[in-house]
């Protein structure tokens, strides 16, 4: 596994404007490069394009400081939006130790020693993926739209099974996070 660093820079110490994201950071910084260069019109589609993949649009988030208020709104944003998520070319296993990866990415911060917890958790982002790829539907091929609801519909029963504490898959995913968590004490 590659050495991650964190992404999120309200999580770090020391960087300048901790109130934006780095979507947002960036979209501030390119204009102010570009300022005098570009056209309003042009830096605007360039923040459009940066800002289309900032974590949080739609304001659904339970993290009140990483909800965004703006969403993709031309083709070309929707579609970045959803490639920067989607994950669906991952088989189950591949994307839990994806979403796993973010745990050691953020050093554990917010994370609950709970796994059902991190299950839910899961499940919103997959909805959040929902909603993402609601976007990209009318602007994708028909059988490749379909193929992406299938993959994510199910990765959601999946998840929705590892539920039941009756689950085999349960247990080697539980293990897994707790193990990850459990590396983290003293956050």
């Amino acid at each position: 596994m590659a050495m991650l660093a964190t992404t999120i820079r309200q999580l770090v110490e020391g960087v300048d404007r901790r109130d934006l994201s780095n979507e947002e950071y960036a979209a501030l910084k390119a204009d102010e490069i570009l300022r005098g260069q570009l056209s309003i019109a042009q830096r605007l589609t360039i923040q459009g394009l940066i800002l289309a993949t900032s974590f949080g649009q739609g304001g659904k988030l339970p993290y009140p400081s990483y909800n965004r208020n703006y969403r993709p709104t031309t083709n070309l944003e929707k579609i970045l939006a959803f490639a920067d998520v989607n994950g669906l070319d991952l088989e189950f296993d591949e994307w839990v130790e994806e979403n796993f990866a973010i745990i050691p990415e953020n050093r554990g911060i917010g994370v609950k020693e709970d796994f059902d917890w991190w299950i839910q958790g899961r499940l919103g982002f997959l909805q959040y993926l929902q909603d993402k790829l609601n976007d990209v539907k009318g602007i994708l091929p028909e059988a490749l739209g379909a193929g992406l609801q299938s993959k994510l519909t199910g990765l959601v029963e999946t998840f929705n099974s590892l539920k039941s504490h009756d689950c085999e898959l349960r247990d080697g995913y539980s293990r897994r996070f707790f193990e990850l968590v459990k590396s983290f004490d003293g956050r």
